[in-house]
């Protein structure tokens, strides 16, 4: 299986500048997700990726060739998935997924092995009856019925149910399993944060991070949380502890090096024998990382564009 590499990728619309120098690696065998805030220039990446946006300057490869060029082994779903309303979900795989000469057993067999659900009798319905969960699993289904290396998925997590999301979330997880390729992006990022391995971050089309969701969540240590009826009760015990901002009065944060500093800290607090109203050992979420690392982000200056003009 191959990795798929964004090479400082350029891509302007007139004098508006939207990706600029965008490199990072996604590797085989992990779901990266490729995150930033609305603008940041995820889906115009997509598109470039795809073949349908074309760059300034700079290539996305997979297995060190140009994606474009493997369609065969390329599944993508855009941001707003679309279906022909008026045939059923057969005839709309026959058309979006290219296998026009499959009968029907052949394409149920492929889809059910896929795990989404989407058993004969949905098949057989018009996809304009279709709930848009429905449509998202079809469409998804289109794109993974040739058993595609690499996966694009923008926005997968858009308007899907929880029942739509798990069968997707199952299904991503076997691809990645399997060894494939699959990037997605998406801005729920707590949906997303028990499905992904690697996150590359844009920000004003800038790789601003990349690496592991663990490297991104250690940004920041780890820290212990106390509550307590009496702020002098901890103010005064652990001269470290800091009042946390907009928490209750008497909330405290205790920052620490590690995991195991922080557990130790937090038995010494219950060995003080002082009422506690909250006491938990606290690690950034992937949301609280996202948006530590853009604060930390915000306000430098801003990044010289080499192909500008």
């Amino acid at each position: 299986m191959g990795a798929l590499e964004s090479r400082d990728i350029h891509k302007r619309y007139g004098s508006t500048a939207v990706l600029r120098g965008v490199s990072f690696t996604a590797r085989p065998g992990a779901i990266t997700l490729l995150a930033g805030p609305n603008g940041a220039g995820k889906t115009t990446w997509i598109r470039v990726a795809t073949g349908l946006a074309r760059p300034q300057a700079g290539q996305v490869l997979f297995d060190g060739q140009p994606v474009p060029g493997q369609r065969h082994r390329l599944g993508v779903v855009l941001n707003h998935p679309s279906v022909y309303p008026h045939l059923n979900g057969y005839d709309n795989i026959r058309c979006l997924a290219g296998v026009g000469s499959w009968n029907r057993r052949r394409i149920h067999g492929a889809v059910e092995s896929l795990g989404l659900g989407l058993e004969d009798a949905r098949l057989r319905r018009r996809a304009g009856g279709c709930s848009h969960g429905e449509k998202r699993l079809l469409v998804l289904a289109c794109a993974l019925i040739r058993d595609p290396q690499l996966l694009l998925l923008d926005e997968p997590s858009l308007g899907a149910d929880p029942l739509v999301w798990q069968r997707i979330t199952n299904t991503l997880k076997y691809m990645r399993d399997e060894g494939r390729t699959v990037l997605l992006t998406g801005q729920s990022l707590n949906t997303l944060e028990a499905l992904v391995d690697d996150v590359a971050v844009l920000l004003d089309g800038c790789v601003v991070f990349h690496g592991s969701l663990a490297a991104l969540r250690g940004r920041r240590p780890p820290r212990v949380e106390v509550r307590v009826r009496d702020p002098e009760d901890v103010g005064t015990l652990l001269r470290v502890a800091r009042p946390l901002p907009g928490a209750p009065v008497g909330t405290f944060s205790v920052p620490c090096g590690s995991r195991a500093e922080a557990e130790e800290v937090a038995s010494r607090v219950q060995a003080l024998g002082i009422p506690l109203l909250r006491l938990e050992v606290r690690e950034d979420t992937l949301e609280e990382a996202f948006t530590s690392l853009l604060d930390a982000d915000h306000g430098r200056e801003p990044r010289e564009d080499a192909h500008a003009g």
